[in-house]
């Protein structure tokens, strides 16, 4: 294979990815686009300066001026980015991107590629529908023989794990693709998902020349797979292209929302991210294609200075790996125009900010990356950027903390205001004026995007009729608008909190993310979570209304949405409400108006798993022990992936408790050290077959009373 080295000497073209753009034009578009965030970000904050000076400066002032500029400069990229976007859209498409690089019927030969499904406590039914629909995807391309599909686990549910056993060889046998579709579990999930694709690359990685990384919840159709393979064939000095995944499948209002937001907004973000960023893309952790070899080499995660949560281990790997790999010299691409590649979302705002505290903690540890040698300045943005996706919240409280401040100090000092002229003096604006047009250019930054993407939608007619339509297209944008500004200053909460904690030294957990909508969240569990929210609210508007009306109007958006935040949150988890809207159509998302095959196939085998794995007299670990079949499954699976270390056999009475109270009552960790101990695996199934039954516990003489009349193996698709 050759090396970065080798192909840097065939010129930039080559290394860059894609014979379209040259490195000279590529930085010729980062100047323009580096300009005109400039300029914008220095009107603005230039404008707010004028606005604080003309009233006098104060101790305070100045911490409120410091606060807008870093928050003005934050969402001054988020427009450029969508403004460079929807020109780039308009313009000829076949120039700086990576999809360009080969013509669309290309028949680049692929080479051998593996698809990891790494998982972790995941619903097994959901995993197993996407690796079945993913595999009949690429089967469909006549390509699949490229392809093999590992499922990487470190589950430490010992339901989950037997599940995942039983799952596996019914569908290998249905599809029969034993050998195409392998399953592993690690004993111990060491470093998470990076240790976990770390592992498969230490023991098979040498078979393949690229993996795709795929979430629990990832699906891309074959067309897709294939074609990411093809571009990285054609293009040697790329090292990973990350798709951009749209979220499918919501139910609740939230999930619409948030779904409805990635699908629309996201393509002129996306387009514009890559006019900029070029083949110094970013990764994301999933649903992107890396060639093997370099990412072994040069990937490898520092250990960071001090200890968890800033320091230790890297939790968020996705960037870091990303700006490794550009560091070694290979290129790393956003494919902005390949559809088709997708992954859900948190169906309520509670689960949305369980995930946020995660990514809050893995962004945070970035800052020590922020000034570290060698990594491109690109990577240096993504960094940034990542980092004020949460402290741009607490930024955004404290200025407001600081503004209701300056107000109390003001009215209580009793003066009157004396207004002064500033350098905007030749625009003629009366102190009302400035904070108008202040208030005008702010709105002007943070809507634009969304109305680009209006008219982007409205001028394409087949992706208006694809969202709905002209009239619903632009109802959906006014619901998704002000819900969205009801949910932000809850956001802004929950961040604020979560990046103060993490400073403190609490770290975060890593647990399975919840994708079941339910019947919504519970009053009582949306009290719980947003309590505080509430108090905060209620003070906060109480000291506005106390010193000044006016400013208790001007900050009534965000303290009545933290009033409201129980019902809020409630309202924004029914799936009533969301059920509701797709009968209407508002919200609509591609996916909605006509569904991908894939995503039906998905869905109908998840129905039919869960069906499956929760019939029948036991279900979950049981199975390991009582049924034939899967005790020998899990048997030989223990024997072909050997601990390293030698398992220690579990006590005697622990056997014998399983035996004599029933396997309900042991605890999580007495569960796995039976189920990881070949010998007693075999002797409890011997027992509970053989002994006695007055000496087994009730719940087992049930289970095992019931058992022959229900055929589990069959019910489990196995005969």
């Amino acid at each position: 294979m050759a090396t970065a080295q080798d192909l840097s000497e065939h010129g930039p073209e080559v290394l860059l990815g894609s014979p379209a753009m040259s490195a000279k034009r590529a930085s010729v578009r980062r100047f323009i686009f580096l300009a005109t965030f400039s300029i914008i970000s220095v009107a603005g904050i230039l404008l707010f300066a004028d606005f604080m000076w003309r009233t006098a400066m104060t101790e305070i002032k100045w911490i409120i001026l410091v606060l807008y500029a870093i928050l003005f400069t934050h969402i001054s990229l988020g427009f450029c980015n969508a403004l460079f976007g929807f020109m780039s859209l308009r313009g000829n498409r076949s120039v700086g991107r990576i999809n360009a690089s080969i013509p669309a019927d290309s028949d680049t030969p692929l080479a051998a590629t593996a698809i990891l499904f790494p998982v972790y406590n995941e619903d097994v039914s959901r995993v197993f529908a996407g690796v079945r629909a993913t595999y009949e995807a690429l089967r469909k391309t006549g390509q699949h023989e490229h392809f093999d599909l590992f499922i990487l686990s470190d589950s430490t549910n010992p339901d989950r794990w037997v599940e995942e056993e039983v799952a596996w060889l019914r569908l290998c046998k249905d599809l029969n693709a034993l050998d195409r579709i392998h399953y592993r579990r690690r004993i111990k999930n060491v470093d998470k998902k990076s240790g976990n694709v770390r592992d498969f690359l230490e023991t098979w990685g040498a078979r393949y020349r690229y993996m795709i990384v795929f979430d629990a919840d990832s699906l891309m159709t074959g067309p897709t797979l294939v074609r990411l393979v093809q571009l990285m064939q054609a293009n040697p000095g790329v090292g990973l292209i990350q798709t951009a995944p749209g979220l499918i499948g919501a139910d609740t209002f939230y999930g619409r929302l948030q779904q409805f937001a990635s699908r629309f907004y996201g393509r002129v973000f996306t387009s514009g991210l890559n006019y900029w960023q070029q083949s110094e893309g970013n990764y994301w952790g999933h649903n992107a294609i890396i060639r093997i070899e370099p990412f072994i080499e040069h990937c490898e995660l520092p250990e960071l200075p001090y200890k968890e949560p800033i320091g230790g281990k890297i939790l968020s790997h996705d960037f870091v790996e990303a700006a490794l790999m550009r560091r070694a010299g290979y290129a790393v691409w956003l494919v902005d125009d390949l559809e088709d590649s997708y992954e859900e979302g948190p169906p309520n705002l509670i689960d949305s900010a369980v995930r946020d505290r995660r990514w809050c903690q893995g962004n945070l540890q970035h800052s020590w990356l922020l000034f570290s040698g060698q990594l491109h300045a690109v990577n240096r943005v993504h960094f940034f950027n990542g980092i004020m996706g949460y402290a741009g919240s607490l930024f955004w409280f404290l200025f407001l903390v600081f503004s209701t401040l300056s107000v109390v100090r003001f009215e209580r000092s009793g003066l009157t205001l004396f207004v002064s002229e500033g350098f905007t003096r030749p625009l003629g604006l009366s102190l009302a004026e400035h904070g108008t047009l202040l208030l005008a250019f702010t709105a002007v930054i943070l809507f634009t995007p969304k109305i680009l993407a209006w008219l982007d939608a409205v001028w394409d007619k087949q992706r208006r009729v694809r969202f709905g339509g002209f009239f619903r297209v632009t109802g959906s944008v006014l619901l998704e608008t002000v819900t969205s500004a009801l949910l932000a200053p809850l956001l802004m909460a929950f961040h604020s909190r979560f990046l103060v904690e993490v400073l403190l030294g609490r770290k975060s957990g890593w647990n399975a993310q919840n994708r079941d909508a339910g019947e919504g969240t519970p009053w009582v569990d949306a009290l719980r979570a947003h309590w505080g929210q509430m108090v905060l609210g209620l003070i906060w508007s109480g000291i506005a209304w106390h010193y000044s009306t006016t400013f208790f109007w001007w900050l009534s958006p965000v303290s009545f949405a933290l009033v409201l935040s129980p019902v809020i949150s409630k309202i924004t988890s029914s799936p009533h409400i969301g059920r509701s809207l797709r009968r209407h159509r508002l919200l609509q998302t591609p996916e909605e108006h006509q569904q991908p095959t894939i995503w039906s196939t998905c869905c109908r085998e998840e129905a039919h798993l869960r069906d499956m794995l929760e019939k029948g007299p036991m279900q979950g670990a049981a199975l390991a022990l009582a049924d034939p079949y899967i005790n020998s499954l899990h048997y030989t699976l223990l024997e072909q992936n050997p601990a390293g270390a030698p398992i220690e056999a579990p006590p005697a009475e622990l056997v014998e408790r399983a035996l004599s109270e029933g396997w309900d009552e042991l605890s999580k960790d007495e569960k796995i050290s039976l189920l990881l101990h070949p010998p007693t695996l075999r002797r409890l199934h011997h027992e509970l077959w053989h002994r006695s039954a007055r000496t087994l516990a009730d719940s087992w003489r049930e289970r095992l009373y019931a058992y022959p009349a229900t055929n589990p193996q069959q019910l489990l698709g196995f005969v």
